[in-house]
């Protein structure tokens, strides 16, 4: 090498850079404006090998890095006793460490977190691929940072930055025991009232001589606080809350049991279990707790057999109700068994009470033992049920002599023979119901007719099944049947013309009544039951049912039952709209629930003697049936008929008379009204044993009404 004379040249000017006929070879030029220095190269070429902005102290950690693929990171060199990946490193604050990187493709930048920004405070040359890094943790580093190839986010590992005083044997990843022999405690190393953070590589034996690791107690002055590393933390022994809470959200799971213990000697409740739904808007229906009996099945799985549930049926600030509802898993779907209100407990659903002993329900003692066959149950007056043989009922017989006065002493009933049925005359002049017999055996009987009602009345004999009353009644809805005195169902007989036929014989001595309404003035709708099970589990019952009727009720004129018991309107349904039922139970019900919705029978009265009738015709020139009637029971019939068409204002009234003789039906009109011209043309004819007014309305969505009188056949 020849001997090359250091020369420096200098200059004042920010920003100058010698030219490469400035200096010779091994010749130095220094801009003490910028802080630069400045040489030639081999290839004549100018570059600065100094910069005063990036002048940093000598590194006290030089670590080589390379990458491993794609992957990781392979740390060697001080504190590494072999090649690690992607290891976390413990720094200190205000110490120098160097990286030498040899990872072409993949920037090594040191960054605030795992795909986060680059952290720059105290690192030159962040993000290189080939060449050195250093960084300087200043004294407010965070306490955690990541390495991480800015290409590959796989290649990633933490950083832990510790204070210089209580962790400086950390940054070398020594543990405690290899400081000056082993120390026990950490008296004497320069701590004594600094909040210490213990990492991960760092292991404390004692704190003030008490093992961590043994069985003393650690002991602070400020408490402990967000303990959240270890995500499984254990008691060696028992934990006392010295008269504070546990507070918190999340489960609390224990395997074995659970004692709440209060050592109050006062008469007060405790200790207490306070199930708290903090809701911000509570409301009737909602639930507010519940415990769950939970065990194992053999598919294998957890599963929950019982369970015991708190609800608000009133949220009324002053008049708040609850309840508590017990549901039980029978063949694999839960059954609400019970709820007990503030005033009665309800045993729904088909669940019966069985009772081992005596049993006493609001001071009645029923017997414990069954009776004889037909017994009834008898009180002496005391509250002392039991079962006895009554005499008489329903085939039994009055005495001709017997007088029985009724409530107001001015009528008295007086019997003769019964043996045949018979029925009871009424004489208003004195007051006297007398019992006439009928002359017919064995299902005969009399008839006496008031008003628009005739009264039919039978004796059973157990054999008769059929009966045939004195007029027949338009359908099975007109006629009202009783056996005792009990109403019959319309199910338990059918009507054939004027024939009454039982799906079984009554009783010999049974009294039998059939009232028929023959005024077409009455409007009669019978009980009707619809019975659901849906296929398709769901909470709506509506349209037709599984005998195809389709549900129809007056609001608040039905009852509803769920596998036979009777539901609580608005508590368990609602049923607002005349055709849908919505269940407000816990589960919906499927093809394995019966729910029977009761629509109650009424009977009201129209215009005596005249029938009215309405019909929207839609089509022009398509034949309509404004009415119809039975043309057994009426011959003749007169009609009032009123057409309307009110989008133009147009009105068309007029009046019919007709006649049949069974097959044909004879009709004329007259005074035929018109505010412009015919709306329409009538006919009538008989189809299906039914006479039947007929209209053409000459426009669309023409309204026709009608008034009939009627003369019997």
């Amino acid at each position: 090498m020849a001997n090359t004379k250091l020369k420096l040249k200098k200059s004042s000017v920010v920003g100058r850079i010698p030219s490469a006929g400035d200096l010779e070879y091994g010749e130095i030029a220094i801009n003490y404006a910028d802080g630069r220095l400045y040489y030639k190269n081999s290839s004549n070429q100018i570059r600065s090998f100094l910069d005063s902005d990036q002048i940093v102290s000598l590194p006290e950690t030089t670590f080589a890095v390379v990458n491993g693929g794609s992957s990781q990171y392979a740390f060697t060199g001080d504190g590494f006793s072999s090649s690690a990946n992607n290891p976390t490193l413990y720094l200190t604050r205000g110490k120098t460490y160097k990286f030498n990187v040899n990872a072409s493709g993949h920037p090594f930048q040191i960054r605030v977190s795992n795909g986060g920004s680059a952290y720059n405070d105290g690192v030159i040359n962040n993000g290189a691929q080939v060449g050195s890094v250093f960084f300087t943790p200043d004294m407010d580093a965070p306490n955690s940072l990541v390495y991480q190839c800015t290409n590959h986010s796989g290649m990633v590992g933490d950083i832990v930055i510790v204070d210089n005083t209580l962790f400086a044997a950390a940054a070398h990843n020594q543990a405690w025991s290899t400081i000056t022999s082993t120390p026990t405690t950490i008296s004497g190393y320069g701590i004594t009232d600094a909040q210490a953070t213990l990492v991960s590589g760092t292991n404390i034996k004692t704190i003030n001589g008490t093992s961590i690791l043994g069985s003393g107690n650690i002991t602070t002055s400020g408490g402990i606080s967000n303990v959240v590393d270890d995500t499984t933390p254990q008691l060696g022994g028992n934990l006392d809350l010295n008269s504070n809470d546990i507070t918190g959200t999340g489960d609390i799971s224990i395997n074995g049991s659970a004692t709440l213990t209060s050592t109050d000697a006062g008469s007060s409740a405790g200790p207490d279990l306070i199930l708290y739904r903090n809701s911000s808007s509570p409301a009737d229906g909602d639930y507010i707790g519940q415990i769950q009996f939970k065990g194992r099945q053999d598919g294998p799985g957890d599963e929950i057999y019982a369970k015991v549930t708190g609800k608000i049926t009133d949220a009324s600030n002053g008049t708040e109700d609850g309840l508590i509802e017990t549901a039980i898993k029978g063949n694999g779907s839960f059954t609400i068994v019970s709820r007990q209100r503030s005033d009665e407990l309800q045993l729904i659903n088909g669940v019966g009470l069985s009772v081992a002993g005596s049993l006493t329900a609001s001071g009645l003692s029923y017997p414990t033992s069954d009776g004889s066959a037909n017994q009834v149950l008898t009180t002496d007056g005391s509250g002392n049920l039991s079962f006895s043989t009554v005499s008489g009922g329903g085939g039994g017989t009055v005495d001709s002599a017997q007088t029985i006065s009724l409530a107001r002493g001015a009528v008295s009933v007086t019997t003769g023979a019964a043996s045949g049925g018979g029925a009871l005359a009424y004489n208003s002049s004195t007051g006297v119901l007398t019992f006439n017999p009928s002359t017919n055996s064995g299902g005969g009987g009399g008839a006496t007719i008031a008003n628009d009602v005739t009264l039919n009345s039978f004796a059973g004999d157990s054999s008769t099944t059929a009966f045939t009353l004195s007029t027949s009644p338009l359908t099975d809805q007109n006629v009202f049947v009783t056996i005792n005195g009990v109403s019959q169902h319309v199910d338990a007989y059918s009507l054939n013309g004027s024939v009454l036929t039982f799906d079984s014989a009554p009783e010999t001595g049974d009294a039998i009544e059939a009232r028929t309404i023959t005024a077409a003035t009455v409007s009669l709708r019978d009980h009707q039951d619809y019975v659901y099970q849906l296929s398709t589990p769901g909470y709506v019952l509506s349209g037709a049912d599984v005998n195809s009727n389709t549900l129809s009720y007056d609001v608040d004129k039905l009852e509803v039952f769920l596998n036979g018991s009777r539901l609580t309107p608005a508590l368990d349904y609602t049923a607002t709209n005349g055709t849908s039922v919505t269940l407000l139970t816990d589960y919906p019900v499927d093809s394995s629930d019966t729910v029977t919705i009761s629509s109650f029978g009424k009977a009201y009265l129209v215009d005596r003697g005249v029938v009215p009738a309405e019909q929207d015709t839609p089509t022009a020139a398509t034949q309509y049936v404004a009415d119809t009637y039975s043309a057994s029971l009426y011959r003749t019939s007169k009609y009032i008929i009123q057409l309307e068409h009110d989008s133009d204002d147009k009105y068309h009234s007029t009046e019919v008379l007709l006649t049949h003789d069974g097959t044909s039906v004879y009709m004329t009109e007259y005074g035929d009204v018109k505010t412009d011209s015919s709306l329409g043309s009538l006919d009538a004819d008989i189809s299906g044993g039914n006479v039947r007014l007929l209209v053409t309305p000459a426009y669309n969505n023409t309204s026709i009404k009608t008034q009939r009188i009627t003369v019997g056949a």
